[in-house]
């Protein structure tokens, strides 16, 4: 449908001795996608290149891809993703933003990308799981970083055992200056189930189940009947 309708555009456009500009909103085949690909999975329906690379046009400007890029590749005429001028996540953090600048002439169409000054994205990683003070750990990977007017995020990774030991308000206070900032905790908790010193890796399924149930106080006979049931799901 789409297709068919651009189709008809390109005709009509041929009628006119002028420069001509096409405009369009959605993917185009080849394009690299930006971070709005989590929300266009499965929704989105991609116009393949040749349908809009035609003579007929002189430039032609696409929205809906946050990423800029000309996915022509310099071939006439430019098919060209301006991208957006700010950065919307993370997924950005690297991409330079800004706007095409573009000097129509028929057959001739020159353009160029000018970078504006987006609001910068910064990502603290922090590994602290072998660090005997995690917050003073975190503090300093703040402090090597300039973190003002930024949209910030801390990712701090530690044990369950470190939580308690983690003063966020510090960390808040260290990133006052940010225009905005997360601080995100991705917690390795340690293996519950007692298996009597062996490791989870050697077992089969069927085994740590056994030892799951019998770590719950299960009675023996009712152990080996839910041990019955998993080797069911595990051949399923």
């Amino acid at each position: 449908m789409i297709a068919e309708r651009l189709e008809a555009l390109t005709q009509t456009a041929q009628q006119y001795d002028m420069p001509r500009v096409l405009s369009g909103h959605f993917t185009v085949g080849g394009a690299t996608l930006g971070s709005e690909r989590t929300v266009m999975l499965g929704e989105d329906v991609a116009v393949e290149l040749g349908v809009l690379a035609h003579p007929a046009w002189d430039y032609v400007a696409m929205g809906h891809i946050h990423k800029h890029q000309d996915v022509n590749h310099g071939r006439l005429p430019p098919v060209v993703y301006s991208g957006d001028l700010e950065r919307i996540d993370f997924g950005e953090e690297k991409e330079e933003k800004g706007f095409c600048w573009v000097e129509l002439q028929r057959g001739n169409t020159q353009w160029q990308f000018v970078p504006v000054q987006a609001r910068p994205f910064l990502t603290i990683r922090a590994d602290v799981r072998e660090e005997s003070l995690p917050t003073e750990s975190v503090l300093r990977a703040i402090l090597r970083k300039d973190v003002a007017n930024k949209v910030v995020r801390v990712l701090v990774k530690l044990k369950a055992s470190q939580v308690p030991q983690l003063r966020e308000r510090e960390l808040q206070q260290a990133l006052a200056g940010a225009y905005h900032f997360t601080i995100s905790q991705e917690v390795e908790h340690e293996a519950r189930t007692r298996l009597g010193g062996l490791n989870a890796e050697s077992l089969t399924p069927e085994q740590l189940v056994e030892r799951y149930f019998l770590d719950k106080k299960v009675e023996d006979e009712r152990v080996q009947q839910l041990v019955a049931l998993a080797q069911t799901l595990f051949k399923d």
